[in-house]
């Protein structure tokens, strides 16, 4: 495969050139040392983001309240940023390395890495053409707002790596032709331990599972029979189990102990979730227009992006994917079809599901980070839906040629948008550290607690964390 780091093997029942993947028992290729390259450096980037920039509020609040308690108390009441499987990695970290930024963010980076790696191989099994398939994944991986949470150690990073493997796998396995139970039953276990990572993985999670089942039987339909349909219907089951297993305690937990009142980070209407994706993802550190590298022409259209471009271009993915399964024998292209199809069912139903919740329990739409799972998922839709264009005589090339143009324009805005002095969310966290550090040098050599600091309440988890870490007992 052109873009995963080891040769590739065919799937059963498709192409030996066309649907290949990856197998980590082989030598590397050339487009391989590219992947394996661009691996590297963005684990790079994220272990030195990890290591050097400053605590966020949030962070060092879990911190505070939950991980520095002793192992039975940090899960004994519930708190919507305490997400367990993030607070226990964490947890286990600090013990063994000590308090430190990077040891709080060390489970982040694991999700990183299986972020990474599965874009890597997803773009590699769905996309033939290199150059398209490396538009693809810049733009999976280079968006500035999702790289923020590639780091920051609020368990969205570690849940969307889970999420996209199990996204991955399950494709996978709905393009082949072999009946195997494995690759779904480990796509439902890491389904569930995204929810585990961060509770608003539910959402997709679930989503993601009813499509299977539709996909499923959209390939079983021109048989029609009692067996094929059985078929589609186990291959939701074999997901969902394992996701019940991993996530149902963690749903369980939160009928006993959570209320709506807990859910307090959202939006008030849909409208503003939309909006604020585009925003965080064209303007999450923003520069002023025209200042160098910006692309301040995208500025005054990100609310007609979200309201008008957005939905449009769902739909538009479904009623390419519907055409396509006419021509679904042709398995050059079925990669690229169920990957269109699984995205075309999965987000619209994730938006049911925000709907449902706020209109029956009050719980508000999401809003930034709480819907970042949207923005792979999107992407992958659109531009498998645009591959699936690709066999249209005159117009497929035409929009394939425009796509490539938007994916360059947009991979400039999500470069011109990276920082690494700051995240976008936390902005007022960014001094934290340098405060103290002038602190510090000013009043060493003070008695224990004779130096006290007033601060505002966004600053001051911040400030224990480090007064913690460098054993500042004079603060």
């Amino acid at each position: 495969m052109w873009l995963t780091p080891f040769r590739s093997c065919e799937v059963e029942g498709i192409g030996p050139r066309d649907a290949r993947l990856p197998n980590v028992f082989s030598s590397f290729g050339r487009w391989g040392l590219f992947s394996l390259l661009f691996f590297l450096v963005m684990m790079g980037v994220m272990a030195e983001r990890a290591r050097t920039q400053a605590i966020t509020f949030d962070e060092a609040n879990i911190y505070a309240t939950f991980i520095a308690l002793p192992w039975p108390g940090s899960f004994n009441t519930y708190d919507a940023g305490n997400h367990f499987l993030q607070t226990s990695l964490s947890k286990i970290s600090i013990e063994l390395l000590g308090v430190s930024e990077f040891s709080l963010r060390l489970p982040t980076l694991i999700g990183a890495a299986l972020y990474f790696s599965a874009a890597i191989v997803l773009c590699g099994f769905v996309f033939p053409s290199p150059g398209f398939g490396t538009a693809v994944l810049l733009l999976l991986t280079l968006n500035p707002f999702l790289l923020d949470f590639m780091s920051a150690a609020r368990g969205y990073g570690l849940a969307l790596g889970m999420f996209l493997w199990a996204f991955v796998l399950i494709c996978r396995q709905l393009a082949s032709s072999a009946g195997r139970s494995l690759p779904l039953v480990a796509g439902g276990f890491l389904l569930g331990l995204a929810v585990t990572a961060n509770l608003t993985f539910a959402y997709p999670a679930v989503a993601l599972i009813g499509a299977v089942g539709v996909t499923a039987a959209a390939r079983a339909f021109p048989e029609r029979s009692a067996g094929a349909w059985r078929t589609a219907l186990l291959s939701s089951w074999k997901i969902f189990w394992p996701f019940a297993l991993i996530g149902g305690p963690i749903v369980w937990f939160l009928f006993l102990n959570a209320k709506t009142a807990d859910y307090y980070y959202g939006a008030p209407a849909l409208y503003e979730t939309l909006t604020s994706l585009t925003w965080s993802s064209l303007f999450n550190h923003p520069r002023p227009i025209g200042g160098r590298y910006t692309l301040g022409i995208l500025f005054p259209a990100s609310e007609w992006i979200a309201t008008i471009v957005l939905p449009a271009t769902v739909l538009a993915i479904a009623a390419i994917s519907a055409l396509a399964w006419r021509k679904a024998q042709d398995a050059k292209k079925r990669p690229a079809l169920i990957t269109a199809s699984v995205a075309a069912v999965t987000i619209p139903a994730i938006v049911m599901e925000w709907v449902v919740s706020h209109e029956t329990a009050g719980v508000p739409f999401p809003y930034t980070r709480t819907a970042l799972y949207m923005i792979p998922l999107g992407t992958i839709g659109v531009f498998s839906a645009i591959d699936l264009m690709s066999e249209w005589k005159y117009l497929g090339r035409w929009v394939r040629t425009a796509a490539l143009g938007v994916a360059s324009v947009l991979v400039l805005q999500y470069l011109a948008g990276f920082s690494m002095k700051h995240y976008g969310d936390w902005r007022a966290a960014t001094g934290t550290k340098e405060i103290l550090r002038v602190i510090e040098a000013t009043e060493r050599g003070s008695p224990p607690n004779s130096v006290r600091i007033n601060a505002s309440f966004t600053l001051e988890p911040g400030l224990n964390f480090y007064r913690k870490q460098w054993h500042l007992d004079r603060l």
